[in-house]
């Protein structure tokens, strides 16, 4: 048993050749699979062609007919093209699929400016029209942003907790067959860059709830910064993930207001004004920071939201009067429940899902449906998180005992 003459003790991160070499690894085992992947992908491509085109030449038409596993990476694609020929449009409005005149699109510019970016960079480079570059990128962005989100992730869990357990988490990140899914060759989607920014963000929380002294309030910007991108990544997740974060964040802060850890109040006023900062930076970005019905996608509301949120964790670190810690109690969920009277106000106008006719389309897709309506609960990935539920909750209340005593004894 520790005594409380004892020091506390910091851990000491990975060494930045330490944390290149597992970036490199993963980047050798990755390219090791896309080789065997883009060999057994590109040979079965060959029969969805039709016979008259069995005499050209099969890479060209790989690439200007892409095949990729998921629909949703045709849209990426098509705007990505889109904003490569200098048109903006699709970023806002989709005229590619549903009526004659189109429709809103609600999806975040990041990833389309992404792959945009990097695919003309790869074509230049290989020197292969801008097109062909995007269609070739869109086939293994996913596995790097895995790759990064690890080796970026493994310096700082080191910095958190020991080298050993940063390693573990890499490999456990790596090979966890339901979060390489999201990373997947030929299966570009949003959840890859929201894993990427949303991962942070939970590191951030961990260092902002564990670090003390000046360190604190990096990890606070850290955990801020990520969720505005999370917001403008997916608007409608981030919304549910966000209370979840909230909540516990608030569980830290009352307990920090018991060990009367001074530095706790001016991390989280980082945390919120970051995210809230980030936000706004980024609605005026896409060209969202007008009001408009819609909060489907980032949105100024959001910004209330993340205040919100910030006062209700400093109304629990208050040594106040009850009073004065009741009024911001309030203000707190006036601001980050802000959304719900938007939704009462606009209806169907602020979200799809309040529309019935986009609720019964929604109920036909799995990723929307209940894991034990859609039979996904048995699955092995859905066990798998259950176990590490599981797991985390079990060692919460040990790893909470010892930063308390860590703290006496500091």
């Amino acid at each position: 048993m520790n005594s409380t003459n004892t020091p506390a003790t910091t851990p000491r991160p990975l060494a930045w050749w330490l944390v290149l070499c597992v970036g490199l690894i993963l980047s050798i085992l990755s390219y090791w699979t896309w080789q065997k992947w883009d060999t057994v992908w590109i040979e079965r491509s060959e029969s969805f062609f039709p016979p008259e085109w069995q005499n050209e030449d099969l890479d060209t038409l790989a690439w200007k007919y892409p095949i990729y596993r998921s629909n949703d990476t045709y849209q990426w694609v098509n705007v990505a093209d889109a904003l490569a020929t200098g048109d903006r449009t699709p970023l806002y409005h989709r005229v590619d699929e549903g009526l004659l005149e189109g429709r809103p699109n609600r999806w975040h510019s990041g990833l389309a400016r992404l792959l945009s970016t990097g695919g003309s960079l790869v074509a230049s480079m290989q020197d292969w029209p801008t097109q062909r570059g995007i269609h070739h990128l869109a086939h293994w962005l996913g596995a790097a942003i895995q790759i990064l989100a690890i080796t970026l992730s493994c310096y700082l869990v080191s910095r958190l907790a020991n080298p050993l357990s940063a390693v573990l988490f890499a490999a456990l990140y790596y090979f966890n067959a339901a979060i390489g899914w999201d990373f997947a060759f030929s299966r570009l989607d949003h959840e890859a860059s929201f894993q990427f920014c949303f991962l942070f963000n939970l590191l951030g929380i961990a260092g902002l709830c564990t670090q003390q002294g000046p360190e604190r309030k990096y990890w606070a910007l850290l955990a801020g910064i990520s969720a505005g991108f999370c917001w403008w990544i997916s608007a409608t997740s981030m919304t549910a993930l966000s209370a979840l974060t909230t909540l516990g964040l608030a569980f830290e802060c009352n307990r920090s207001r018991q060990l009367a850890h001074p530095d706790m109040s001016q991390a989280i006023l980082y945390w919120g004004a970051s995210a809230a900062a980030t936000i706004g930076l980024l609605c005026l970005c896409d060209g969202r920071l007008n009001l408009t019905p819609s909060i489907a996608t980032i949105h100024p509301i959001f910004i209330l939201v993340q205040m919100g949120a910030a006062l209700f964790c400093l109304a629990l670190l208050q040594q106040g009067t009850p009073t004065k810690r009741a009024l911001t109690f309030g203000l707190s969920l006036c601001l980050g429940l802000s959304p719900l009277l938007w939704l009462y106000i606009y209806q169907a106008e602020a979200h799809p899902w309040l529309d019935p006719m986009m609720r019964r389309l929604h109920d036909t897709i799995i990723e929307f449906q209940s894991p034990l309506s859609n039979g996904l609960w048995s699955q092995a990935e859905s066990l798998q998180a259950a176990a590490t539920t599981a797991l985390a909750l079990f060692v919460l209340p040990h790893s909470l005992n010892h930063a308390a005593h860590s703290s006496v004894a500091s």
